[in-house]
């Protein structure tokens, strides 16, 4: 799937509006498509996961496309993404580096905080795998899954409600992350987090050797 982009840049800022972005899926790829107000079409594109049997593993990325979107890419290596050293965003070229309370409990209390140049956002999971909302001053971008009646599936389709003077990179980024496993941003994260804690500290104890010990002295 490819785009055109138009002359005019992604910081053009428009106030108050709403989107839809619905699924769609070809032979290799897979992702979401709409159209966001004057910003044009615009569409997430991931490559259907191929994984590899010796390490179990897989890397993941999903690319957004539009006419008056920055270049975003974000990158991770599966199965476990939790933000850190295997994971990766970039718009348009530059670096986004984030952020979260990986000791909180709520899913609240564990809103990704995201730096983008001189920008300050808040990623929150408000209801996992179906409302998000992604905040800086000033502008608030919320996406929430709706089941769509139309289709022999029922596919969830994205509804996009923007508020305030946002602009392309704000938009880009809330539906890119979208599609991003955030499972470490919730509640059930923090206890995925802590069995895994809990289970590397088993593991470095010393294992019980095999069969009963030998309590005699070899000097005799």
């Amino acid at each position: 799937m490819k785009f055109q982009r138009k002359a005019s840049g992604p910081r053009e800022e428009i106030s108050g509006f709403a989107f839809e972005m619905r699924p769609y899926s070809t032979k290799a790829e897979v992702g979401v498509e709409g159209i966001a107000g004057r910003f044009g079409r615009v569409a997430t594109i991931r490559a259907k996961p191929r994984w590899r049997r010796r390490k179990d593993s897989c890397d993941f990325e999903v690319r957004l496309q539009g006419d008056h979107m920055p270049e975003t890419v974000y990158r991770a290596r599966l199965p476990i993404d939790d933000f850190r050293e295997h994971t990766s965003l970039t718009v348009d070229g530059v670096t986004v580096t984030f952020d979260f309370n990986r000791h909180a409990i709520r899913t609240r209390s564990r809103a990704l905080r995201i730096n983008y140049r001189d920008r300050s956002y808040r990623y929150t999971v408000v209801q996992p795998r179906r409302e998000f909302v992604l905040e800086r001053t000033g502008v608030t971008v919320a996406l929430d899954a709706v089941k769509d009646a139309e289709g022999r599936k029922g596919r969830a389709r994205h509804r996009v409600a923007v508020t305030g003077g946002a602009d392309g990179i704000d938009i880009a980024l809330a539906v890119v992350l979208r599609e991003v496993d955030t499972t470490a941003l919730t509640s059930f994260g923090a206890v995925l987090a802590s069995v895994g804690a809990v289970s590397a500290v088993l593991d470095s104890y010393p294992r019980l050797s095999d069969g009963p010990a030998d309590y005699s002295d070899s000097s005799d």
